[in-house]
């Protein structure tokens, strides 16, 4: 694809870039379709500017929902920054709030343009920290700048669109682990620990990374991640909704968001949005196991036995382990020079984000696209060793299982049953070994 990396980009390439211009674009119409003038929106995106009028008005907002019947289940601090696009429920007077039309269009805009910046600044990143001279800033808009700034995302292309397709904050948050995995590459560790705490004030699971500084010790970022957890969590919530909701909000957040969660709980009804296996498209350990047991959808119970629980629980600890040696107590030294340590550093980061997405009990497909650093990143190492227009087939295809095992899934219809046993899961497992690979070949100290 590559075959001069330095030259500027062919005639093809170029005309490939414009396709995929074109391409979000025209998804981004027929997001806006379906997200506005449908008389049953499709898409979460209600769901956030909903709470964001409860913030905005003095409500409640875990009791509020969109106008599909579906709560909040995110921290405060999602709705408190949102309140500029606070969305009122119907027969309310709209003066002084945007059109919901143009809010679908904008999130859908603010969120691609977002994914996209983050895949730029940690290429950006990548390529002014790397050891290799030949890979240190690549004259702008050559082959090699473009490729590490859409390949990542051209992978991630079916997974991004399913997120962006229900108005999900997957992009959000890969702009903020990108901007992490940036600073770890700049030596700004205070810093990176700012950006996850804003990721894990917006979706939780991303304070599972906070496994990285702690195994580290690394007490720069620690201190970054409590400082931002101070302020997104705390301060900026009583600031905004009063220190007795505030009180509240989190009492009904921890009863019945994570207690559920984790628990499996689904009387409550947050409780039952969120975790039933028969009621949302989760494609973790837990609810795979529960799939093929019970292999008849029509008649599956919503809540899976406690061994199926404990069995998903104990192989997300087994892959938290084997990540954790594969990166080594203290170790950031290289085997020879060919990566640097801060590569292996987000490279480690990567596989913790895409461990998130495994462990937690509720896994959606469009989890997949907040893996933009671990791709990059792994793009990067890959294209050292072999170079941009020879890459092992190997790769390629894992690459190319992942990218197909979204689009078939996404399909449905004949496709039900790959998505009722896990191929989405067996891809995502399979990336997880062949970044382990590369952290045990390239990332152990001698």
């Amino acid at each position: 694809m590559f075959s001069n990396p330095d030259a500027p980009l062919t005639a093809r390439q170029r005309a490939a870039i414009a396709c995929l211009l074109l391409l979000i674009i025209l998804f981004g119409a027929w997001v806006e379709l379906r997200g506005a003038f449908l008389k049953r929106p499709m898409t979460d995106l209600g769901v956030y500017l909903r709470a964001a009028y409860a913030v905005r008005t003095g409500g409640d907002i875990y009791s509020i929902s969109d106008d599909n019947g579906w709560h909040y289940v995110y921290p405060p601090f999602f709705a408190i920054i949102l309140t500029p696009l606070a969305d009122p429920p119907k027969g309310i007077d709209r003066t002084g709030y945007l059109p919901y039309g143009f809010t679908v269009g904008l999130w859908y805009a603010l969120t691609m343009g977002l994914g996209l910046w983050g895949c730029h600044i940690l290429a950006k990143a990548l390529e002014q920290t790397s050891t290799i001279p030949s890979l240190r800033n690549p004259h702008p808009l050559s082959q090699r700048w473009w490729a590490l700034r859409l390949l990542p995302f051209l992978v991630l292309m079916p997974a991004i669109g399913r997120s962006q397709m229900r108005g999900q904050t997957g992009l959000i948050i890969a702009f903020l682990l990108c901007g992490m995995a940036a600073s770890i590459l700049k030596g700004h560790r205070f810093r990176a620990g700012l950006w996850l705490s804003a990721a894990s004030a917006i979706k939780v699971i991303p304070a599972f990374i906070f496994l990285m500084p702690l195994w580290r010790r690394d007490w720069r970022m620690i201190a970054g991640g409590m400082m931002g957890a101070l302020i997104t969590l705390l301060i900026i919530p009583m600031m905004f909704m009063g220190i007795d909701k505030t009180i509240d909000s989190y009492r009904t957040f921890y009863a019945e968001v994570l207690q559920a969660g984790i628990k499996g709980e689904t009387e409550n009804i947050r409780g039952g949005e969120l975790t039933c296996i028969t009621c949302t498209d989760s494609n973790s350990p837990m609810t795979i196991i529960h799939n093929i047991i019970n292999p008849d959808r029509f008649t599956r119970p919503r809540e899976a036995v406690p061994i199926v629980r404990w069995t998903h629980w104990v192989l997300g600890l087994l892959l938290t382990l084997l990540t954790l040696i594969a990166a080594r107590w203290r170790g950031q030294r290289l085997i020879s020079g060919a990566v640097s340590s801060s590569s292996c550093e987000v490279l480690f980061l990567g596989q913790l984000g895409l461990l998130m997405c495994i462990v937690s009990p509720v896994f959606h497909p469009h989890y997949i696209s907040m893996l933009i650093p671990l791709v990059s990143v792994m793009l990067f190492v890959i294209w050292k060793d072999n170079g941009y227009s020879n890459i092992p087939l190997r790769w390629n295809l894992v690459f190319w299982f992942l990218i197909i095992g979204h689009v078939l899934t996404a399909i449905g219809g004949v496709f039900w049953f790959l998505r009722d046993f896990g191929l989405v899961l067996m891809s995502t497992l399979i990336l997880y070994g062949a970044a382990i690979v590369l952290m045990f070949r390239h990332c152990r100290g001698n």
